[in-house]
């Protein structure tokens, strides 16, 4: 037998396998239960290592590795955070383009009756209830005032009428012990919204179903192609078709045809440019 050969039984050496007296059963219970690497006895026996093999190899593979993984990502600063107002911050945005339809025009002829009534002066107290007393002392005693406050110090006022409401307006500042107020129309701009996108042009949609010309039907059936401002009503000769108002989106063109199903029929009718007005940018 050779010097410094092991026995694969008990891992000693120095004597013949049939002559050691430790079974194959006693050499696994004499193991640790969870071998570490650093033990010794498992210097020999790393996984995907063969006797003999250099160490090189597998040290150029790892960095052939490492330059394939894909770079980290940066870390944003602590106060990289946008702003989308004041007070907030970055939220998700959502677009929407509607047209003018008949609820709406209801809500605008329903605001003609408020104006929007400012401090010009303060001499004394001003609030809500201060402001009604006032109004019913000058304008009208017998009309329940119920002004309320708007974010930026302005009072918006319910009239009895849209004339009342003109009448204010027009008188210039009203002017009492404690205050001078001025009043202005209430419009849609209240809070500064931006131009809407879109090119505003006059059209002429030929071939519109009659039984479709309300407001709220026109603007579902003109969506393709923009979107409803105003009715102007028959511009034209011919009885069939109709002149409207339309703001329209790129990168939508004129002229073009729309094919609408309603119950069991198909309607087609055609959208261009009224005479006159300039092509679409």
């Amino acid at each position: 037998m050779k010097r410094g050969s092991d026995l694969r039984r008990c891992g000693k050496g120095g004597y013949k396998g049939s002559t050691c007296g430790e079974s194959p059963r006693e050499k696994a219970d004499k193991l640790p239960a969870n071998p570490v690497p650093n033990n010794p006895q498992y210097k020999s026996t790393k996984i995907g290592k063969k006797p003999g093999e250099s160490t090189i190899k597998n040290k150029h593979s790892t960095t052939a590795l490492n330059n394939h993984r894909p770079p980290p990502s940066p870390v944003p600063p602590a106060n990289s955070k946008k702003k989308t107002g004041e007070g907030t911050e970055t939220m998700e945005q959502h677009h929407i383009s509607l047209a003018l339809d008949s609820g709406m025009m209801k809500g605008k002829e329903r605001m003609t009756k408020f104006t929007i009534a400012k401090v010009v002066e303060m001499r004394g107290y001003i609030d809500s209830s201060k402001l009604a007393e006032l109004l019913r002392t000058q304008v009208d005693d017998q009309w329940n005032w119920e002004p309320r406050s708007l974010k930026d110090g302005r009072y918006i006022v319910e009239c009895p009428s849209a004339e009342t409401a003109r009448q204010l307006e027009k008188a210039g500042q009203m002017v009492s012990q404690v205050v001078t107020l001025t009043f202005t129309p209430w419009t849609t701009d209240l809070y500064r919204p931006t131009k809407a996108e879109g090119a505003l042009r006059w059209v002429i949609v030929r071939n519109l179903p009659m039984f479709c010309w309300d407001r709220d039907s026109m603007a579902r059936m003109l969506k393709p192609a923009g979107d409803l401002v105003h009715v102007g009503g028959c511009g034209t000769t011919a009885a069939e078709d109709v002149r409207v108002f339309l703001r329209i989106r790129r990168p939508r063109l004129l002229p073009c045809v729309i094919h609408c199903s309603i119950a069991t029929l198909q309607h087609t009718y055609t959208i261009e440019l009224d005479s006159g007005e300039p092509t679409l940018p």
